[in-house]
């Protein structure tokens, strides 16, 4: 009784809830430029209408400008930015601001599905992008390794020099492409930590229940 009341309590604690998400890391890109910036692309929101983009560059050797992605044969359709208004987006294009790179495009399309516009031409002084995209069309897409990425950045610094501090150095810019990697699953309750307080108050829940169990079936004097 009493560690069933306690895997009961501890499985209501961790909440495996962890939706499926791609990313990109500083050594997923490839660029023509001699060296990428340090690009960290994570997408999230499998299965859903509403996705979320989280976009940097750390450490923060440059500041990103544009993002494309290619899902494969995909039509987006129309979709709509939430929550940053430096944020804008077109769907299914062919247009990017990649010149020369020529990142390998899905065929048959051959089109970015998204083409995301960061802030503006010039320094901003912005380490990262986050933002929300919503469409009916997000939910049908399937989630996978392989989805292809292109990023622009501009104000890079060479060698070891990084932002802020070196804003006036920073004159390169960069095209770059990458494939997004696949993860997902669930969080099992053993990577879940659990402070002291929580373990003390399971155990007291489950001496109850043992106290009122050996309750009910004491014996009644009266009916001996």
């Amino acid at each position: 009784m009493k560690n069933h009341a306690v895997a009961i309590f501890l499985g209501a604690l961790a909440t495996p809830a962890v939706a499926g998400m791609i990313t990109w890391g500083p050594s997923s890109w490839v660029t023509n430029e001699g060296g990428s910036p340090n690009y960290v692309l994570s997408i999230s929101g499998e299965g859903t209408n509403i996705w979320q983009f989280d976009f940097a560059i750390d450490p923060w050797n440059a500041e990103a400008l544009n993002l494309y992605l290619d899902f494969g044969e995909v039509t987006m359709g129309s979709v709509g930015i939430l929550g940053n208004s430096s944020v804008s987006v077109v769907t299914d294009t062919n247009q990017d601001n990649l010149q020369g790179l020529k990142p390998p495009l899905y065929s048959p399309d051959l089109d970015w599905e998204l083409a995301f516009s960061l802030g503006s031409t010039g320094y901003e002084g912005i380490q990262s992008f986050s933002w929300q995209l919503s469409g009916t069309t997000l939910s049908s897409i399937e989630w996978q390794g392989g989805w292809l990425a292109g990023a622009r950045a501009q104000v890079f610094c060479s060698g070891s020099d990084l932002l802020p501090t070196a804003s006036q150095s920073c004159n390169d810019s960069d095209k770059s492409y990458g494939y997004g990697v696949y993860g997902g699953g669930v969080t099992s309750v053993s990577n879940v930590p659990l402070p002291a307080t929580a373990w003390l108050f399971a155990t007291g829940v489950a001496a109850l229940m043992g106290v009122r169990a050996k309750k009910r079936a004491a014996p009644n004097p009266g009916n001996a």
